[in-house]
């Protein structure tokens, strides 16, 4: 289940954060968009990343120009990701 969700700002990826410890991000296809968890498309499910976090994921956010995504666990870090490469970009500290 997800803790926390997240939609970019231009709603073309959604991200959702876990207590499995990943971030599950997934992208709108490409004439799809959606503004809200209810309207994401059933078929973009299966094609989501999981991005490790460390621990439960509490949280999560787009940055305004919605390429990166932030997502802070409950070890007490922070994770910083480039979206579009799902690479992880920092980890910040406390």
């Amino acid at each position: 289940s997800h803790h926390c969700v997240a939609i970019s700002p231009d709603s073309t990826w959604f991200a959702g954060g876990g207590g499995d410890g990943t971030v599950h991000l997934w992208q709108a296809g490409a004439t799809a968009s959606f503004s809200s968890a209810d309207s994401f498309p059933s078929s973009a499910w299966e094609r989501g990343s999981r991005l490790p976090a460390g621990g439960r994921v509490t949280r999560v956010a787009f940055a305004p120009n919605g390429h990166l995504l932030a997502a802070v666990s409950d070890d007490g870090l922070a994770r910083l990701y480039d979206v579009k490469s799902r690479r992880l970009l920092h980890i910040l500290k406390p």
